[in-house]
């Protein structure tokens, strides 16, 4: 394995970079890094989301901030159980006069939500061509989309959940204006920010949740309208856009050093502290833990290019997810690095596929640990070179992406029956 390290003597900033990666030293190892969080940086910041959640004066955003900072501490059921207690007394109003128990409704279109940051890339003829369907991509965030409903129409609203948007209320707008449709919600954020997620549920027809939790609140608080979880993809790219780079890019050389780089989000204490730890006790990785979100305001090439330049990254989750970074990881060749607690790793990849694709697991949460799960990753690169990148890369193209899951959404809701979900005994590779 070839280690990428310090250089020992100055590099000049017009050299190759000593990764290997064929760039100059300046565009690589030597660029100037983005601020990130230190672990004495982090401390400071943990401590004043505690004091921001004592000083919130709006009950919405209290609560919202009560439940956070109990994830935050690793108290996930207590947090579900703050939510299932003090959710009454923020149920949306109007809620039973604009939905109730909806009987199967023949689905003749889609109509996608492509408003949220994660859908900017959907391409409804891809969509098209995996569903059988018309598909119409509409910011529904943005009052868009309301010419192409219709009866038999399936709205599906996708993304994260944000407490300063009117999610709910957006959901129950356009269900009010056509009621001849059916609007169900993917979401992508049910393992945090419990109290936007209940009352989009409870806004909705039919819910559809990403992530497994410790307790399943969702289904205490929106009773009859929860289905079963669709797993994350890659969706910052569409299938035909991804096959393009992949072969515009696969002749690039690739680094060894370790990939990773992450929003801070308070919820996700676990994980803050080991890249913080590691960004100060080993320079020689690329990763970072900062507040800046411009990622996705970059072009799907440039973020393709910023995969397809290492061997390996490492997929740690906010809160037991299993995020989308893990399956653009394996879209862009990668061997990713998974941490012991997503939950819902093997359900979505038998542990035999796991062993031969491969995925290398993390023992635990402490740099040590990282530097061993990043040699055995390399290593395992290695060991097969393009022909494994490439077998990953089409494992995800032909399972894991966008519109493979609309296609299971749009089949799971085709299921319904007068008074309950068709139980599903898993997802299925």
């Amino acid at each position: 394995m070839e280690t990428v390290l310090a250089p020992k003597v100055p590099v000049s900033r017009n050299a190759p970079c000593p990764c290997g990666s064929g760039k100059r030293y300046k565009h690589c190892h030597g660029a100037i890094k983005p601020f990130s969080f230190t672990p004495h940086r982090l401390a400071e910041y943990e401590a004043q989301v505690i004091a921001n959640v004592e000083a919130e004066a709006d009950p919405t955003r209290r609560l919202n901030s009560r439940i956070n900072l109990l994830i935050m501490e690793g108290k996930s059921f207590e947090a579900a159980t703050l939510l299932v207690q003090e959710f009454p007394h923020f149920l949306p109003t109007n809620t039973s006069q604009v939905l109730g128990t909806r009987t199967e409704t023949p689905i003749e279109r889609l109509v996608i939500g492509n408003g949220p940051h994660l859908m900017w890339n959907a391409d409804a003829d891809d969509l098209e061509e995996a569903c059988g369907l018309p598909v119409v991509l509409a910011d529904l965030n943005a009052g868009q989309g309301r010419e192409a409903l219709a009866p038999k129409t399936l709205v599906i609203s996708t993304g994260t959940s944000h407490p300063t948007l009117s999610w709910p209320d957006l959901l129950r707008a356009v269900r009010a204006h056509t009621p001849g449709c059916m609007v169900v919600v993917w979401l992508f954020d049910n393992h945090h920010s419990y109290l936007i997620n209940a009352q989009v549920a409870c806004s909705a027809d039919r819910c559809f949740p990403s992530h497994p939790i410790p307790m399943d609140y969702l289904s205490q608080v929106a009773l009859g309208r929860i289905g079963p979880r669709i797993p994350l993809a890659t969706v910052q790219w569409s299938r035909p856009q991804l096959s393009r780079l992949w072969k515009l890019y696969e002749r690039e050389r690739r680094s060894d050093a370790l990939s990773g780089h992450y929003a801070l989000y308070p919820q996700g204490h676990r994980r803050n502290v080991l890249l913080a730890q590691a960004i100060e006790d080993w320079p020689q990785t690329d990763l970072s833990l900062r507040r800046d979100m411009s990622y996705h305001r970059q072009s799907p090439e440039n973020r393709f290019l910023q995969w397809r330049r290492y061997k390996a990254s490492v997929c740690l989750p906010l809160v037991n997810d299993l995020s989308n970074r893990f399956f653009d990881a394996l879209a862009a060749g990668q061997v990713p690095i998974a941490a012991p607690d997503i939950l819902d790793l093997d359900r979505v990849i038998p542990p035999d596929l796991q062993t031969s694709l491969p995925i290398i697991r993390l023992q635990d949460y402490t740099v040590a640990a990282l530097r061993d799960a990043h040699e055995r990753a390399i290593a395992a690169y290695d060991s097969e070179g393009n022909e494994g990148a490439e077998r990953r890369h089409r494992f995800v193209l032909g399972n894991h992406m966008l519109a493979n899951r609309i296609r299971l959404l749009v089949e799971e809701t085709a299921h319904l029956s007068r008074s309950h979900w068709r139980q599903s005994d898993g997802f299925q590779t």
